[in-house]
Parts: C-alpha cells; sequence; structure tokens
C-alpha cells in the first residue's frame, strides 16, 4: 500500500473529532481544545500542546479571551455562573450537550441548514451496496488486479490494506470483498455506534489526498478448493426455528447466544472438557500478538476458555470469549498457549439481535444518542442470560442473526413494544433486502481457520481484470450527503474544510424527517454558501422547525386544510406594507412532523421564561432584574418545556407543498396577539400570523364547542355536491364527508380519523379557499 504524504489534514481531523467526543460541534470541540489547553498552560507548554493537537496558538487565545469576557459579563448581569469543575465534566452528561446545542441554534439564528437526502435512492444504493452496512463499511473502486477468491485477497493484501488505514487511526478491519472493480471495506464497530468513527476517517482521507495503491502479487488468483480443516462449519435450522441459550447481552439489539441439541454441541462439550487438561504455558509477553488465539480464565482460576486477543490495556490485555460473547480484561499473565486441534471446534458465540426494533427513549438525552437506555438493558441482561428459549429465525445480515425470542408464547419483541420500550420503525433497504431473501436454512461457524465460503467450486467471475497494479479511487459511500439552507435563494451550501462535519452521513434512511445543522457564521462567495463553525444537531422528529419557531422574531403559519395542524411557517423579521423587511434571511419551513396549538402554546411559554429571565433592572438597566433563586426556577421551567416538545411523539407527514411562501396575508388570516393561543400574557410578544381557527383542543370544553362550530362555518369546495348547509343546534355535522354527530367529542374524533383525511384528499382540499 502506497501512501501519499498529505497525512497533516487527517491528523488534524482525527484530533478534531476526538475532541469533539461525539457532539459533532466545532464550537464544542473548541471548548473541549480549551480546557485541555488550559491545563497544559498552567504547565508552562501550551505552544507545544497547539502543534500536537493542530490547532493555532492565535485561535486558542481568541477563545481564552471570549471566555473572559462571557464570564465578565455573567458576572455583571448577575447571572447564575457555573464552577470550573462543572463545566469542564459536561461531556460526561449527556443532556447537558443537548443544552448546549440548544443554545447554539439561538445564538446561530438565522443560519440554518438542513440535510439534503433526495440523492438518496434506496435502488441506486442496493444496486452499489447490496446489503452492506453504512455504519462501518466503505468502498473503493479501480480494483482492477486478478484476484480469484475473496478468501485469498485477504490473506494477500489485509496487512497493507490494515496499515493504511491505520494512519488514519481507524479501527482494525472485519472484513474485505470483492464485487467487480469494487473493494469494499468494512471496519469494526465495537461500541455499536450508528456510525463508526472508522468511517468518517476513511471518507475523510480521500478529501485530504490519501491514495491507495496496490500490486499483484504471485499466487493471488490461483483457485482454492474447499477442505474439510478450513471451512465454516453449518448448524441446520427446521422451520426457521432453534432452541437456544443466551450467554451475553450489550442491548436488544445485539446479544449472543449458543444453539443446543445439535451435533457441533456434542462436540464442543468434549472440546471444552479437553481444554482443562492442557499443560498450563503462559505466553511470554514478548509473543502476544492483536488477533491470535488462546485459553483464560473468566472470574476464577480454575476454568479456562477459548479467548481472542484485541489490544492491550496497560498491563491487562482485553478478550474476546469466543463461546460467550464478552469483551474482558485480563492479565497478561493468565493467558495460556492452546493446542491447534482444540481451535478446529466451531466457535458457539453467535452474534444476535432482534428484528427491525429501535429504542423508544423515556429522556431527550436518549432520543439524541438514539440508544437503548441503560435502565432497559439490565432489564432486557436480567430476563434473558443464561436462559432458554426459542428463536424465531427471520434472516442473517453482515454475519448477524435477527431473531425474535420466544418463552413459550410470549414473544419477546410483542413485550418490550407493549410496555412502550421500542417500537418497530419503518424498514430501510436492507431490511427490505435481507426479508425478501430465501429462508435460513443452515447458520455457519465460525473456526479459528475458517474461510467465507463454505466452498470455493469454482472461482469468481470477474471480467476486465488484467492489470497488475491498481490505483484505487476511494474511500466512498453513497450515503453522503450535502445541506440545503432553509432561506429561499436556491444556493448551494458547503461545509468549511476543518469542521468536524465536513464528512456527514444519512445512515439510517428509515429517518424521514429533517435533520439540522446550524453555523456560528457564513460566507457569500456568488451562489454558494459556505458554513462555518458548524454544529450538527440530534434527529429528533420536529426540532427545526422548533427551532424556528422558538428563537424567530416574527412567525406566519400555515394550516393544513382540516385546521388540525399547522403544515408550515415564514419566519424573519416580517413585511411592511407587504414587503419583506430582510428578505434574504426569511426563513421558509415546510413541516413534515404534525405540530399543534399545544407545541405552540408551550412555545410560548418558552419565549415567555427566557424574555422574564433577562429582563432587565429598571433602575440599573445594565443587569437583570430577578436574583438567583428565582432564575434557576425559569431555568428549570425552560428545560421541562424543551423536555416536553422534544420528547412529545411526533406523526412524520409528508410536507405540504406550497408554490409560494411570502409574508402577504392570506384572505382569513389575521396577525393575533399571543393572548389568543395561551391564558397569560408575554413579557415579549411572539408575533404569530395565525388563522382564525387554531388546531383541535383535546379536551370537551366551551372553547373547544366553539371551535367546532368555527370549523363547521368554513365553506369547503363540496357545494357543489352536498348542497346548501344544514343548520342544527342539538347535533354537530361534517359537512365533507356528509356525516351528523351527536357530540361535539366524536365530531372531533372524526376529523382527527382517516376516513376525514381520504375524503380530503380525494378533493384535492389542501388549500383551503376563505
Amino acid at each position: 500500500a502506497v501512501v501519499s504524504t498529505q497525512s497533516t489534514g487527517i491528523r488534524a481531523y482525527v484530533m478534531r473529532m476526538r475532541k469533539a467526543m461525539g457532539a459533532f460541534s466545532d464550537p464544542i470541540m473548541m471548548l473541549n481544545m480549551y480546557n485541555s489547553w488550559y491545563d497544559s498552560h498552567s504547565r508552562g507548554d501550551s505552544r507545544s500542546f497547539c502543534k500536537e493537537n493542530f490547532v493555532e496558538f492565535s485561535r486558542i487565545q481568541d477563545v481564552a479571551s471570549l471566555i473572559r469576557d462571557i464570564n465578565s459579563g455573567i458576572q455583571q448581569l448577575r447571572i447564575p455562573n457555573e464552577t470550573i469543575e462543572e463545566r469542564r465534566s459536561f461531556h460526561k452528561d449527556s443532556s447537558y450537550i443537548i443544552r448546549l446545542k440548544l443554545a447554539l441554534a439561538a445564538a446561530n439564528y438565522p443560519n440554518y441548514f438542513i440535510k439534503d437526502k433526495d440523492n438518496i435512492i434506496e435502488e441506486n444504493v442496493m444496486q452499489v451496496f447490496g446489503n452492506h452496512s453504512p455504519g462501518d463499511t466503505v468502498y473503493f473502486t479501480g480494483m482492477n488486479i486478478d484476484v480469484r477468491t475473496d478468501e485469498k485477497f485477504e490473506q494477500t493484501y489485509m496487512g497493507d490494506i490494515n496499515n493504511f488505514f491505520q494512519q488514519g487511526f481507524c479501527n482494525p478491519i472485519k472484513k474485505l470483498s470483492l464485487e467487480g472493480q469494487r473493494m469494499y471495506v468494512t471496519f469494526q464497530n465495537p461500541a455499536e455506534q450508528s456510525v463508526c468513527k472508522s468511517v468518517y476517517y476513511a471518507l475523510m482521507m480521500k478529501k485530504v489526498g490519501f491514495t491507495l495503491q496496490l500490486s499483484a502479487r504471485e499466487g493471488c488468483n490461483e483457485r482454492q478448493d474447499a477442505g474439510v480443516s478450513n471451512c465454516r462449519r453449518s448448524i441446520p435450522i427446521v422451520s426457521g426455528q432453534a432452541h437456544v441459550t443466551v450467554t451475553h447481552v450489550f442491548s436488544p439489539t445485539k446479544f449472543y447466544v449458543q444453539m443446543v441439541n445439535n451435533d457441533i454441541r456434542v462436540e464442543w462439550e468434549d472440546m471444552h472438557n479437553r481444554l482443562q487438561e492442557i499443560p498450563r504455558h503462559r505466553i511470554v509477553y514478548q509473543d502476544l500478538r492483536p488477533k491470535s488465539f488462546a485459553a483464560s480464565f473468566y472470574n476464577d482460576e480454575i476454568t479456562l476458555y477459548r479467548v481472542r486477543l484485541e489490544h492491550f490495556a496497560g498491563e491487562w490485555m482485553k478478550v474476546y470469549y469466543l463461546d460467550y460473547g464478552n469483551y474482558e480484561n485480563v492479565p497478561v499473565n493468565q493467558l495460556f498457549h492452546i493446542p491447534e486441534p482444540l481451535l478446529n471446534v466451531p466457535f458457539q458465540a453467535i452474534e444476535c439481535s432482534l428484528e427491525n426494533l429501535a429504542p423508544r427513549p423515556c429522556n431527550v438525552a436518549d432520543i439524541a444518542a438514539a440508544r437503548w437506555s441503560s435502565d432497559l438493558c439490565q432489564y432486557v441482561r436480567e430476563m434473558l442470560l443464561n436462559n432458554m428459549f426459542t428463536a424465531r429465525i427471520f434472516y442473517v445480515l453482515n454475519g448477524v442473526v435477527h431473531v425474535d425470542l420466544f418463552a413459550g408464547e410470549t414473544s419477546l419483541i410483542e413485550l418490550l413494544v407493549d410496555q412502550g420500550s421500542a417500537y418497530q420503525p419503518e424498514p430501510d433497504y436492507r431490511v427490505k433486502l435481507a426479508r425478501t431473501a430465501t429462508n435460513v436454512d443452515r447458520i455457519r461457524l465460525d473456526t479459528a481457520f475458517s474461510v467465507f465460503k463454505d466452498s470455493y467450486t469454482r472461482p469468481i467471475t470477474r471480467p476486465n481484470i488484467t492489470s497488475h497494479t491498481a490505483r484505487l479511487s476511494g474511500a466512498e459511500s453513497p450515503f453522503l450527503v450535502g445541506f440545503t439552507a432553509l432561506t429561499d435563494n436556491n444556493k448551494s451550501v458547503s461545509v468549511e474544510s476543518s469542521s468536524v462535519n465536513r464528512v456527514v452521513l444519512h445512515s439510517n434512511t428509515g429517518l424521514k424527517y429533517q435533520e439540522l445543522l446550524t453555523a456560528s457564521s457564513v460566507v457569500l462567495s456568488g451562489d454558494k454558501i459556505q458554513a462555518r463553525a458548524t454544529t450538527a444537531h440530534a434527529p429528533i422528529p420536529g426540532l427545526p422547525e422548533i427551532m424556528v419557531l422558538m428563537f424567530a422574531p416574527r412567525v406566519q403559519l400555515h394550516c393544513s386544510a382540516s385546521l388540525l395542524h399547522y403544515t408550515g411557517c415564514v419566519a424573519g423579521l416580517g413585511a411592511v406594507e407587504g414587503q419583506p423587511v430582510w428578505s434574504e434571511h426569511d426563513l421558509k419551513t415546510q413541516f413534515d412532523v404534525r405540530l399543534d396549538n399545544k407545541d405552540m402554546c408551550n412555545i410560548n411559554k418558552l419565549r415567555m421564561c427566557m424574555s422574564e429571565m433577562l429582563r432587565g433592572d429598571e433602575d440599573n438597566p445594565g443587569t437583570i432584574h430577578l436574583t438567583h433563586s428565582p432564575i434557576r426556577q425559569l431555568q428549570r421551567k425552560v428545560w421541562r418545556l424543551v423536555t416536553e416538545l422534544l420528547q412529545r411523539p411526533r406523526d412524520v407527514l409528508p410536507p405540504t407543498k406550497y408554490q409560494d411562501m411570502t409574508w402577504e396575508l392570506p384572505r382569513g388570516t389575521v396577525q393575533v396577539p399571543p393572548t389568543s393561543l395561551n391564558d397569560y400574557d408575554v413579557i415579549q410578544p411572539f408575533s404569530v400570523l395565525a388563522t382564525k381557527h387554531p388546531p383541535s383542543i383535546t379536551l370537551e370544553t366551551p372553547a373547544m364547542r366553539e371551535r367546532v362550530q368555527r370549523l363547521i362555518e368554513v365553506n369547503y369546495k363540496t357545494e357543489q355536491t352536498t348542497g346548501t348547509r344544514e343548520k342544527c343546534s342539538v347535533s354537530v355535522y361534517c359537512e365533507l364527508c356528509g356525516l351528523r354527530f351527536e357530540r361535539v367529542m366524536s365530531l372531533a374524533a372524526h376529523l382527527n380519523g382517516e376516513d376525514h383525511a381520504a375524503e380530503r384528499d380525494r378533493l384535492d382540499l389542501w388549500t383551503v379557499p376563505y
């Protein structure tokens, strides 16, 4: 492998990613960088720190000056300030990261951008990527060396390609595979991240000029026939079911099982007994190699187990227990030589996942991380560990068996869904592809000497492969996305080259809602926008819409035809005599989730609390009028309201397409003060332009009866088919569907139902005529 000399760019990117600590925010990265620099500065080696971390000394000084100014301003305003220890440990609290990103969204308004996912077409992705995971795989093109098998290719080039990627601090490679002139590289992803860091590093290596060149080697194109010693052994599966024992649990979507009641199991039990009788010769420290095999203890110094060495951890070695699936750190003096015949018996740990299951988070931090809560993982661990179940096997995807576990008639997937701990999302293209495959009739098990396939009775067909060298182009991923601005200027958007968001992927095609990126500043160059000091926000349904409504000076809302929810808005400084005050910065948002009056009320409460906290003292305008305790109370109230907004379950809706979203008021809309949407006074009014018929209220109250009566009085495009309206003082009537209801609640349920929506769609009533 030949690598170009432009290594500074990738090393700087890796260092920035490490300092960001998974936040994908340039300001947070610089804050972490400053905290590390502060320790070095106190020791007198601040300049060497800057050189090692690829950061300019002048920029660190600017950050230090900014922090001093902020602390001074906070003291002058008498705002409660956190201690240095609290600020320095903020990265340990994921909810703190969410609050910090919300503050950055407020400061960055109106530099709001969303992911441009239009270029990701599932059919095209399936053709290029097949069933490879976007979270741990990249591909290169131009592989024109004649290599007959994936196994021979791995044996020949794995070391060179591993060395190439480790220059970019990538994780070790899990698998190499070929398809035509494309080479797929799959990295290990032990942290179960949605996208492992190695994918970002590999994609960044192309941007900074790394190149990969391979040369043909003798014997790499020879055909290899399968032998008994180096083939995977397999367990037959009857009727898609098997009896399993759960040996280790990371989460509901990552756990390990052993299959019972089969011939290989009997062979393994005999091997395990023979393992206890081997001479216990320790492996000397100099001979310890990652990915080599050994025998070691677990929780005692009596029973030996087969392990694979992963990496050093000081005087300890992290090992993987091949028959159970767990990772542990063991002392290096407890690693013993293992006879080769004992490694020919297939490893028993089989990685499994509950099929198409996703966490339903219970707090904002879990929503942002899209992870299983620790309490739920512990609950599942106690329920499954060391117990026997019947596994219904759906498919095998990249070596992971996707199953449902049954205890009698009880399904684990149904149990977690019924408890509200999980839900089954819309399947992405990989799940759809796997479901259409043939039924699983066997589960293959690895040995220390197994190859990728059961046999190689014929070479892989790779036409037009004649070259002796290959200069590969990549790394590539079909999930790379860019950004588009919410402003109506049709300018292309790019992220500055030094940002941690230089490489952005949309790894989950099942997420149909918008995802937000904010920038501290933008630079306009012709028809291009360059975003600087960017922050990628968590993929939370409705987050871009909520941020616009929270921090916009003025908003004009658009309602759905049913008047049950809002479908979009124009946000900015408004218009004077029909002309926008600052049209270049007006944000035009089409909502792709359901937002109703309850959300608007909470947003107004938030704005009221923020205004109240920052209102100046009449006697001393340079300070705020509240003391420490009321401010803390308002801060807790703000966080409670934000949590309620972000945690509220929301339906994802197709965006309503508007031909033109302007500040001109359509007929039937009026400017209403916030008191029309709330029952309190707002200190600094939230200027909302709303329809006269706001969405429904959920309780049957006089206000709801009045709203329903207003809904009845709206003239739909149905008078040519329904005739003159029938007035009725006792019952209520839906003229659109021709139905009469005796109670207001019945009408409200009908207006929210599928029948009413289908009839409205049929008559093409997305725009209400006023």
